[in-house]
């Protein structure tokens, strides 16, 4: 009796630990757990990842956790959440496969052989150092930071995928209060002092925000002008939209346009014409009712919106146009020069290209620019700045990643045009909304990158890397739609 007792006790005990872990595991399992998750790690990612230099004392705190945050996501959500985001999984994927690539050594008949090597192989045969193994790589340190730096955008694709539908305003709202923190933050910049700025390596004088770089903090700026439209429309809904919301978003507009000019960013000035086009165009779709007694009034603040964004859009451009065009020497000109101005930008070029006709079709190594750069810098060049970046992601990672990032970049772009031609063609004006808003706003980013590196900070790459998740689980939906619509004809 007490050999069936103990074993009845046994049983239930086990029974009550499996139920408790149970309970724990569904309690770090849930959709409220995982949006906590997230939100953490945006806010971690806000404070400490605004730079994109290695040595930044916050990614010692970021890395580790994104690391963490992938193994949370890979263990909380199943195959399914997984298979929604493919494309941006396989593209951060294929970037880390390529930093290994290029860390494996490589034995000296194939390493030699390599184009771009011929100054280390006659350098190595003097010191009689001919025979040893080297990765294809010409800066290892370099390729490791790479590689640990895609685990924060890894962490943001595998975690958002597991974010519901009906969670997905609460997502973006995250991202608009980040983005209102930095504005904010850079508002005080220009009234504070030095102790403001997050990083010690800044635009001092500059709104940066939460950002080291002017033109990365102006990115998120530009981006703001059709998301407070987006989100306006998410949150009230057409029906509840009034003069006051349009009023609220007039105000943030102008307030947007006025640190971007304070910032002194050219190519985040540019951003906003297309960021207002953007913005008009959402308004007209997203805040659009049917014509009634009650909506006749409606409709006239509107087209009062839609003209008013054409004429301010109008005077932007011609108001760029005379800026860039400006004697360097007059006030309104001095405030859009950067660290490296856009004629030393276009002289670097051509070089460049030589560089990527040098090391194509195998690269240089991911990361590796810097370091390369320098044995093609020419004693015209030598001054007291200095190029970490190219300045141009499209170029960097040409003469970085070769052949297969080429191949990698043009796949993405087939992708993303078939997509967004599917998007748009759907008969929804929600869904039309929605492709708009999210590629649109890739593409600002995208934009940015070819005359800087914005994606090369953590707190961008998370922006880009959330809103390609959900640009491709749209076009997924559309594509599904369009498959069921044709099987039914």
């Amino acid at each position: 009796m007490r050999k069936r007792r103990q074993s009845t006790t046994t049983r239930s005990a086990s029974i009550d630990l499996g139920g408790r872990i149970g309970n724990l595991s569904d309690l770090f399992s849930n959709e409220r757990a995982v949006l906590i998750v997230f939100v953490v790690f945006v806010l971690l990612t806000a404070f400490t990842g605004g730079g994109s230099r290695s040595d930044i004392d916050g990614l010692l705190i970021l890395r580790p956790a994104a690391v963490l945050v992938c193994g949370y996501a890979l263990v909380v959500h199943g195959r399914s959440c997984v298979q929604k985001v493919k494309l941006p999984l396989a593209v951060v994927l294929a970037l880390m496969a390529l930093c290994l690539l290029h860390l494996i050594p490589l034995p000296p008949a194939i390493w030699t052989s390599l184009p771009g090597r011929e100054a280390i192989v006659e350098l190595s045969g003097a010191l009689g150092m001919s025979d040893v193994w080297r990765p294809l790589s010409l800066d290892t340190n370099r390729t490791w930071n790479s590689f640990f730096a895609l685990f924060v955008p890894l962490a943001a694709i595998l975690i958002i995928a597991g974010v519901s539908e009906k969670q997905r305003h609460l997502v973006f709202s995250l991202l608009f209060c980040v983005a209102l923190i930095s504005l904010a933050l850079g508002v005080m910049q220009l009234i504070g002092s030095r102790q403001l700025y997050l990083y010690e390596i800044t635009n001092i004088g500059r709104p940066v925000g939460l950002f080291s770089n002017r033109n990365h903090q102006a990115v998120l700026l530009a981006w703001m002008i059709p998301a407070s439209v987006w989100l306006a429309a998410q949150w009230l809904g057409r029906n509840q939209v009034s003069t006051s919301t349009y009023l609220g978003l007039a105000f943030l507009y102008l307030l947007i346009i006025f640190l971007i000019f304070l910032n002194g960013s050219r190519a985040g000035f540019l951003l906003v014409l297309p960021a207002t086009a953007m913005a008009v165009w959402l308004a007209g779709v997203l805040f659009k009712r049917d014509i009634s007694d009650k909506g006749k009034a409606h409709e006239r603040r509107l087209r009062v919106l839609k003209y008013a964004g054409i004429g301010v859009g109008a005077l932007l451009l011609v108001f760029a146009v005379a800026l860039l065009t400006a004697d360097r020497q007059t006030a309104l000109s001095r405030i859009f020069e950067g660290n490296i101005d856009a004629d030393q930008r276009a002289e670097l070029l051509p070089l460049f290209w030589q560089m990527l006709g040098d090391f194509f079709p195998w690269g240089s190594g991911m990361g590796s620019f810097e370091s390369v750069y320098r044995t093609y810098e020419s004693v015209e060049m030598l001054s007291t700045r200095y190029l970490n970046q190219a300045h141009n992601d499209l170029a960097q990672i040409l003469i970085e990643g070769g052949a297969p990032a080429l191949l990698l970049i043009f796949t993405v772009a087939v992708w993303f045009v078939r997509r967004a031609w599917a998007v748009l063609r759907e008969p929804s004006n929600r869904i039309k909304a929605d492709g708009v808003f999210f590629g649109g706003s890739i593409l600002l980013w995208l934009l940015a990158s070819l005359a800087d590196y914005p994606l090369r900070a953590p707190l961008s790459a998370v922006f880009v890397a959330i809103l390609s998740v959900e640009f491709a689980r749209l076009a997924g939906h559309a594509k599904s739609e369009g498959l069921a619509a044709r099987s039914t004809r």
